[in-house]
């Protein structure tokens, strides 16, 4: 709800806490084409299957349904919204999709490096304020279910999370602003989108927040 959010000590950031928070994870497979997956003994094909009979994964012979899915997950963990726009600049709108992912991942290393948090034990997305809002903000969860405290202390330490990110970014000794690495924003959760990713934007927007 708007009216949870509120103006944190770092100027032009408003962030909302949600302990227990319900979280939606789904996935719809390359190009939104969804899996094909047979109902009865739960194995997957690349796409729709020639003849209704196929074989298990563990070598037996199905007759199930196939059906194309989404796969969801749902749980229940501590999740924290963070908005910019009343930042000098405003972060880019959720357009710039490159400058999005590339800050998701800046953010993580921050915390991951500032507070000793384990990468794997957070979670980021970004999404726009509604459904027809282009206005971005950033969404953390704990992967944990039920939560570990870790949002409680991004919040706490929030300027020295984003300092950290932004010198994970703007030291990293790979010789392209425009591209990244291993070091400073690759990593195996985002490797399908590698190449969107671009230290530059973030190091300029976040240069400048920060003063």
């Amino acid at each position: 709800d708007p009216d949870e959010f509120q103006a944190h000590d770092l100027k032009g950031v408003f962030f909302a806490e949600k302990k227990g928070g319900r979280l939606f994870l789904a996935n719809s497979g390359h190009d939104f084409n969804g899996y094909q997956i047979c109902r009865k003994c739960g194995r997957s094909f690349n796409g729709p299957p020639s003849h209704r009979i196929h074989e298990t994964p563990w070598g037996t012979k199905c007759a199930g349904n196939v059906l194309c899915v989404d796969l969801a997950h749902e749980f229940h963990t501590d999740i924290l919204q963070l908005r910019f726009h009343g930042c000098t600049p405003e972060a880019p709108d959720i357009r710039d999709r490159s400058f999005w992912l590339s800050f998701v991942t800046t953010f993580l290393n921050g915390v991951s490096d500032s507070l000793n948090i384990d990468a794997s034990d957070l979670g980021g997305i970004y999404h726009g304020w509604s459904e027809e809002s282009f206005i971005g903000e950033l969404v953390v969860y704990d992967r944990i279910p039920g939560g570990a405290g870790h949002i409680r202390r991004i919040v706490d330490k929030l300027e020295i999370v984003l300092q950290a990110g932004l010198e994970r970014v703007s030291k990293c000794k790979c010789p392209d602003l425009e591209a990244s690495c291993y070091a400073c924003l690759r990593n195996y959760d985002n490797q399908f989108y590698w190449e969107e990713l671009k230290r530059r934007p973030v190091i300029e927007w976040l240069s400048r927040i920060l003063l």
